[in-house]
């Protein structure tokens, strides 16, 4: 019953993040020449958008590789530290690629 209520929670927090971050695409729209655009126009405006989703870019990528973790019917830590299990690791870090790629994908639109 523990590892279903973790991968609730997991799947929970994954769906907030994305909808925390397209609420916040949604409210730093600049208006600029008549069109409304969300990229900002200035170099103070283009730093906190920048930091914003470097933040939730890096806080999804994390959340989508403990969504795999919980997923998986092993300990992901275990089989990559200890037991120096290679096709493991490349597994993990194609998925994290994976992950980030999509992520990307869904800020710049």
């Amino acid at each position: 019953m523990g590892m279903r209520k973790l991968k609730l929670v997991a799947s929970g927090v994954a769906v907030g993040g994305a909808t925390m971050l397209a609420r916040a695409a949604d409210a730093v729209e600049v208006v600029h020449n008549g069109s409304a655009t969300w990229h900002p126009t200035t170099l103070g405006g283009a730093l906190p958008a920048t930091l914003a989703f470097g933040l939730a870019g890096i806080f999804l990528a994390i959340a989508g590789f403990k969504l795999f973790d919980a997923f998986t019917k092993f300990n992901l830590e275990k089989e990559i530290c200890e037991n120096r299990n290679m096709a493991v690791a490349v597994l993990c870090g194609a998925m994290l690629l994976g992950i980030c790629l999509i992520v990307a994908a869904a800020i710049v639109g």
